[in-house]
């Protein structure tokens, strides 16, 4: 956790942990103060948790604290990942204008991690305003969002698993709409990614997927 967070003592480990991708900041680009990521880590990881119990209030006062920390130092890879932490946090919540702020946190993260070509956390921040416009009955938004990340991260190593994801949610979305032909391309595409990666996880993903499609709704 205090590694995706974008700890500087171990900048190329971390580059890759707040990617997922080669495709990153320079060597101290959207990297603050030594001595200042610790806590906002710290704190980001303790908001998480509170919000996995349930204390949903507490995970976003926390994480939204860590974000105006984070952006206060100068930290801009710490302040993705806790603008997409609070983004989860308030779209679990639902409070009224929970939403909106969640679009907002969501849209900031990507702002920042487009700057910092950062992919894998753009792809991210782009699944994240997919469900929350989904969510909100806005389905065209949706599928743009989901359609801009799969090609962010179509042929970029380290982000099959975010290709994977927009893929997934772009073919029931397909389905949905009769069109039955674009989401098996999608289903051919994951299958093909995945032997042409030797990835044994990321295969059973693909085949996961193609048996819950055959079978009925992607979940």
């Amino acid at each position: 956790a205090l590694r995706s967070l974008g700890c500087p003592a171990r900048r190329s480990a971390v580059t890759t942990a707040a990617t997922g991708s080669q495709a990153s900041a320079g060597p101290s680009e959207g990297v603050g103060p030594a001595d200042a990521w610790l806590p906002v880590a710290v704190r980001s990881t303790r908001a998480a948790a509170h919000a996995a119990l349930g204390h949903h209030d507490r995970a976003v006062a926390e994480q939204r604290r860590c974000l105006a920390s984070a952006e206060g130092v100068g930290h801009r890879v710490a302040a993705v990942v806790t603008a997409l932490r609070l983004a989860g946090h308030l779209s679990e919540r639902r409070a009224p204008g929970d939403l909106a702020a969640a679009s907002a946190a969501a849209l900031r993260a990507l702002e920042i991690a487009e700057a910092l070509r950062l992919v894998a956390r753009a792809a991210e921040a782009r699944l994240r305003l997919a469900r929350i416009a989904q969510t909100e009955g806005r389905g065209q938004a949706a599928a743009a969002h989901l359609e801009a990340a799969a090609h962010a991260t179509r042929d970029q190593p380290g982000c099959e698993a975010q290709w994977l994801l927009a893929a997934r949610r772009l073919a029931e979305g397909y389905d949905a709409s009769g069109r039955a032909a674009a989401a098996d391309r999608l289903v051919a595409q994951g299958r093909a990614l995945a032997a042409a990666r030797y990835d044994d996880a990321l295969a059973e993903q693909a085949e996961a997927w193609a048996a819950a499609r055959a079978g009925g709704p992607v979940s």
